[in-house]
């Protein structure tokens, strides 16, 4: 009975300690899915902020392009005075040549004296004194050698410095008197001091990065007009991606495009900006004796789909005197109807290569080319470019580009066809529908038929 009792009790101990050992597995694969969880959601949070960031330099980018225009007009403008150039050299810093070299120290080589009267030690003692002394003035010699040729570095260096100030001044000099000669041009209407110093400010502007900086500036002193040709930047400048998003089942981050049609857009309006701001800067810099009107012409650098060679096609050109100039409030307009308003020669198509110069011309009022009544087609429109587009009513280019309203006919006019003897046959009403005229009678069909 005994044994049974001490196995029983044996039994008991071995089932505790598996349950205990079971409760140990339990806890710690719960706690292995906990820490799995947090390593998976740690890497999810971290993926995710990894997208947030590209999205937002993304925007970022966006946003610099679409303040293109607003960023340049609190920033004061280039003046003659701050062209001028100042010395700008740092003191004289004579670096290591400028410290002082430390003197031996009698210390540092006298011997120990020593202790009593004894004959023996004082006789080594005087030795040792000899030789400290003999060290002592090999040490100051090579003290005094190390300091004349401290001295005669730091003389060269001072040297150099000296005539690199000199240069620096005169140099500074030179300068500032070719501007003053330039600053006296340009009050009295030179053409090429005008021209350099319309130069300095497009140079001066600051630019996102991605832009050209291509410009030619020519000065016609009859009429104190300023004609500015410059490069703009391609479409690729507008950023194709227009958020990340990351996809957490299959662990990616995927770029959202951008649709055409938004990029096509922002593209014209950035065109448009750089439009304006040119014509800013200029008007800002210069008086108005000496300019009185500016013209922006830009042109982009792109690749002929006829040809498939590279092509400087021109998109975008504007003419504005300066009291029109000066009434705009250009931290509040709309770019596009800003050129519209200043009849501007926009390009469309800007995005998709296919570049066109549209022109408007306007004819007296008179009997129209249709058929209409006088007054009608009171503005005709005209698109000129390679692919030989005629037709003003179905030119989209031509229709993009219009500074005035199109001239549509009224609502209700009829498109007849006839027969030979002049009787209408049908008749097509505002939505298009074709009707049979009631005058028209069997012949008419008949007629129509044939």
């Amino acid at each position: 009975m005994a044994r049974s009792g001490s196995l029983s009790e044996f039994e008991l101990r071995l089932a505790a300690q598996r349950r205990e050992d079971d409760r140990l597995d339990r806890e710690q694969r719960k706690q292995d899915r906990e820490r799995e969880k947090a390593r998976q959601q740690a890497h999810l949070e971290s993926r995710q902020a990894e997208a947030d960031t590209m999205t937002a330099a993304v925007q970022e980018q966006v946003t610099i392009l679409a303040e293109v225009l607003t960023s340049v007009l609190s920033r004061p403008a280039l003046t003659f005075e701050r062209l001028m150039a100042t010395p700008r050299v740092a003191p004289f810093d004579p670096g290591e040549l400028g410290q002082v070299l430390a003197a031996p120290d009698w210390s540092e080589f006298a011997p120990v004296p020593p202790l009593g009267l004894n004959r023996l030690l004082r006789a080594r003692y005087d030795r040792q004194l000899a030789q400290a002394q003999a060290r002592l003035a090999a040490a100051e010699a090579e003290h005094r050698q190390r300091v004349s040729q401290r001295r005669r570095a730091l003389a060269v260096a001072k040297a150099k410095y000296d005539r690199k100030v000199t240069r620096e001044r005169v140099r500074a000099v030179q300068r500032n008197a070719y501007i003053a000669d330039r600053q006296s041009a340009f009050a009295a209407g030179d053409p090429g001091a005008v021209e350099w110093f319309a130069g300095c400010v497009l140079k001066a502007s600051r630019y996102p990065d991605g832009f050209p900086r291509e410009h030619q500036v020519a000065y016609q002193p009859e009429n104190r007009s300023l004609t500015v040709d410059a490069e703009l930047p391609p479409v690729s400048v507008v950023p194709a991606v227009r958020a990340y998003r990351y996809v957490r089942a299959r662990d990616v981050i995927e770029p959202v495009p951008r649709q055409e049609n938004e990029i096509r857009q922002r593209y014209d309006r950035l065109v448009s900006c750089v439009a304006l701001r040119t014509l800013h800067e200029i008007f800002t810099v210069t008086p108005a004796e000496v300019v009185a009107a500016v013209t922006f012409r830009g042109r982009v650098t792109t690749t002929d789909p006829a040809t498939g060679r590279p092509s400087r096609a021109q998109l975008v050109s504007v003419s504005a005197g300066r009291p029109v100039f000066d009434d705009l409030v250009l931290a509040a307009v709309d770019p596009a109807a800003c050129l519209v308003r200043l009849n501007a020669l926009v390009a469309a198509g800007l995005s998709h290569g296919a570049i066109t110069r549209c022109r408007v011309r306007r004819r007296r009022a008179g009997p129209s080319s249709r058929g209409g009544p006088p007054g009608r087609g009171g503005i005709r429109r005209v698109a000129a470019s390679s692919g030989g587009c005629r037709t003003a009513a179905r030119c989209h280019r031509a229709r993009t580009a219009r500074p005035f309203p199109m001239r549509h006919r009224a609502a209700g006019a009829a498109d007849r066809r006839r027969d030979p003897a002049g009787r209408a046959l049908t008749t097509r009403d505002t939505r298009g529908t074709r009707i049979r005229s009631p005058a028209a009678g069997r012949g008419g069909r008949r007629a129509g038929s044939r």
